[in-house]
């Protein structure tokens, strides 16, 4: 909500010798001179001139107050820490005790009854060390995204919007705004989530099986979980395909033991009934195969589809929830944004008040006469290089979530966010 408590009740103050009226921008403490609103009119939006945060104008009876001496910086000191719901805390805990739960059974599963089976006491070792790399991926990764913060606004701005001196950088925070539950700065690709009570950068989506948002600082780890479960998922339903094919004369003797007893339920219920049946009624290993082949096929369909998903939205540049909503990029929803907004005006500096100690003051003026702002390249400030301009849009997107390092190393399990995450997908069209 951008008419919120923090911007109508932002300083106002008269410029000496001229009456125009200032208001102090609320995220950076800039003063600015905003369009003159009538007492019982609507306040009107605009950009502050130096950080371009999305302000709200004051009527004129608001009480003049003191500039921010030490302006530009930020002006709020930290989020408020909001209480998560308790039946999605809950909902979520049990899914990732379920989720853990399984993966634990599929692995002792493999290990002690099916790959035995299939390869002999002898190469079953090496199977073994294959099954516990792509065990240990998927669990590293999937701890990542249940554990770590998905999108900390509070570190994307000291990542992004601030120098070495700690102040705001020029059209640092373009089309920031702020959010009514944080009672904190709100970047435009931002999202606020209800069931994790926070604001997250990129927001993508809220996973009930992570119990988390993926966001700007998951999206990496979770594109790698997906992909590492996807390997893990295929190896397993290779190994029950194969043993499946040499107990196939057991599985099929069964099969008919099971059918001749199936005539007395009713049609509706007779596949679920033969399928229990044949489950509980089976041989221990023949039981442990059916159940290890069947999850492995419906997780692998489930985790591929999901996959080739979050695959297609990387090279777009796009979120999940970007994509819902039909916006092509962060930089495509501040601008539906400002058309929607009619009252939202760029401004620039006023001439003359460097002398009160204030590093910038503003006045309105149209968008097509405001300066671009200073475009900051994270990869920069992180000492990295940044990509090459031959590359192709798609090629962009995926270096901006895994980092600037050879395709390879992109595989290898590290907690090291890349220096670009977090930046304006709209950069990378």
């Amino acid at each position: 909500m951008l008419c919120s408590r923090p911007l109508l009740a932002a300083a106002r103050t008269s410029s000496a010798g001229s009456g125009t009226m200032l208001q102090r921008c609320w995220a950076c403490g800039v003063l600015c001179c905003p369009p003159h609103v009538g007492d019982g009119q609507e306040p009107r939006l605009f950009k502050c001139g130096w950080c371009a945060a999305v302000n709200a104008s004051t009527t004129s009876g608001a009480a003049p107050a003191t500039a921010d001496p030490a302006a530009p910086r930020l002006q709020l000191a930290g989020p408020r820490r909001c209480p998560r719901l308790a039946l999605p805390l809950a909902a979520g805990r049990t899914l990732v005790a379920m989720v853990l739960l399984l993966v634990g059974c599929i692995f002792v599963i493999g290990a002690s009854v099916v790959q035995p089976a299939v390869y002999g006491p002898d190469r079953s070792p090496l199977h073994l060390a294959l099954a516990v790399l792509l065990a240990f991926n998927s669990l590293f990764h999937y701890a990542a995204c249940t554990l770590r913060a998905p999108g900390a606004v509070p570190a994307h701005l000291r990542r992004t919007a601030l120098d070495a001196s700690g102040s705001v950088r020029r059209g640092a925070l373009e089309g920031c705004r702020y959010c009514e539950a944080c009672a904190f700065y709100k970047p435009p690709a931002a999202h606020h989530c209800r069931s994790c009570g926070c604001c997250v950068v990129e927001m993508d989506h809220h996973c009930w099986y992570l119990n988390s948002c993926v966001g700007a600082d998951t999206l990496r780890h979770f594109i790698l979980l997906l992909l590492w479960l996807a390997a893990a998922l295929a190896y397993c339903l290779g190994l029950g395909l194969a043993m499946g094919t040499q107990q196939w004369p057991a599985i099929l003797a069964h099969t008919r033991r099971v059918a001749r007893g199936g005539g007395q339920y009713p049609l509706a219920l007779r596949l679920p009934f033969f399928s229990l049946t044949w489950l509980f009624s089976a041989p221990p290993r023949l039981g442990w195969w059916a159940f290890f082949t069947t999850v492995s096929i419906g997780a692998l369909i489930g985790v591929s589809s999901l996959l080739a998903r979050q695959l297609r939205l990387l090279l777009r540049g796009q979120t999940h929830l970007q994509a819902l909503q039909g916006r092509a990029s962060a930089g495509a929803q501040l601008r539906r944004y400002e058309r929607q907004q009619l009252q939202v005006q760029q401004v620039e500096q006023v001439p003359g008040l460097g002398d009160a100690g204030l590093p910038t003051a503003a006045v309105v003026a149209p968008s097509s006469a405001a300066a671009e702002p200073e475009h900051v390249d994270p990869a920069a400030d992180h000492g990295q290089t940044a990509p090459s301009s031959t590359e192709s849009g798609a090629m962009r997107n995926v270096r901006r979530v895994f980092g600037p390092g050879h395709p390879l190393t992109w595989l290898l399990p590290s907690l090291r966010a890349p220096p670009t995450a977090g930046s304006s997908r709209a950069k990378a069209h």
